[in-house]
């Protein structure tokens, strides 16, 4: 957990200590891999690498079984024991160290706001919608959430916006940190992700933690946000480095990319008025490809590049 916000340590540790946040394992080091796609994408080093071999089932196993060292290889049946005994036995014993509360049923809150949230992983964080359908109040679903956050489990992601007061101001999206735990709350397994109503979201999941797992031993230094216009225009991920340079990426699910994917890329391109580094679509398929549109030239990228 975040120390800073442990309640029971008064010390700032002020000048005695620095932290490094350690995730669950990415697939790139899960297969050996050194690749970091953050620096492959600012260097324009992807562009070399036109052979991409694309395994669609094989990314579909990468989302359902995240990155946890001591599940990510066991099989189905023993990995839905080993998540469930990892809520049961650390999640809420955790919490509740963290966040002591008066609350009968703190155990059933945090399971009921965990199940939820996986249902709505990758989209915009609602504290009102969350509230009504957990029957829990909107500051204590706000308490609850930070405080997972504080866990790693949860990560909150502000928007893009030039002004930079409106990333503060206007609603973020939420994502889990791990995809394997994500699926694991809504009941999906690798078998049948493809048929699943979340499969979208936990591939947006899937990629914005790899994303955000890559970006803790990037060369460049990254914030991770998303876009979204009055008119839900949107794109899933932007990557702003120390320099300012913009990366606009858009993830989809299918092997052939459409026109209208290109929706929301077009509309970020507009809004920067077309100063922006690069934009991409994470897709599943296995070629590299130029694309055109309004004017504005992005790229089609397989997403195994990112290992």
């Amino acid at each position: 957990a975040d120390i800073l916000k442990v309640r029971d340590i008064e010390e700032s540790m002020a000048g005695r200590y620095s932290s490094h946040t350690l995730y669950t394992l990415s697939t790139a080091e899960k297969r050996g891999s050194h690749t970091n796609f953050i620096d492959l994408l600012f260097s324009k080093k992807f562009l070399e690498n036109t052979n991409y071999k694309s395994d669609y089932e094989e990314m579909k196993e990468e989302i359902a079984c995240g990155g946890f060292p001591e599940s990510y290889s066991l099989p189905n049946k023993q990995r839905k024991r080993w998540f469930s005994s990892y809520l049961n036995s650390r999640i809420i014993k955790d919490f509740q160290e963290l966040h002591p509360t008066k609350r009968a049923d703190t155990k059933g809150d945090i399971t009921k706001i965990l199940s939820l949230l996986a249902g709505r992983t990758s989209q915009l964080l609602n504290y009102a919608t969350i509230a009504k359908a957990t029957g829990i109040t909107v500051p204590t679903v706000k308490e609850y959430i930070l405080t997972l956050e504080s866990m790693f489990l949860l990560k909150i992601t502000k928007p893009y916006y030039k002004n930079l007061s409106k990333r503060v101001t206007k609603t973020p999206k939420l994502h889990f940190t791990d995809s394997g735990l994500a699926s694991y709350l809504c009941g999906v397994i690798a078998e049948n992700i493809e048929n699943s109503d979340d499969f979208g979201n936990l591939l947006e999941n899937y990629v914005y933690t790899e994303i955000l797992k890559h970006s803790t031993w990037a060369e460049t230094s990254t914030e991770i946000m998303h876009f979204r216009t009055d008119k839900k225009e949107e794109v899933d991920i932007i990557l702003e480095s120390d320099s300012g340079k913009l990366i606009a990426i858009e993830i989809k699910k299918t092997t052939i990319i459409k026109d209208e994917d290109l929706k929301g890329l077009v509309k970020f391109a507009q809004y920067q008025k077309g100063d922006f580094f690069l934009g991409v679509i994470l897709y599943g398929g296995d070629k590299l490809l130029p694309l055109k549109r309004d004017g504005f030239e992005f790229w089609a990228v397989p997403i195994v590049a990112m290992w």
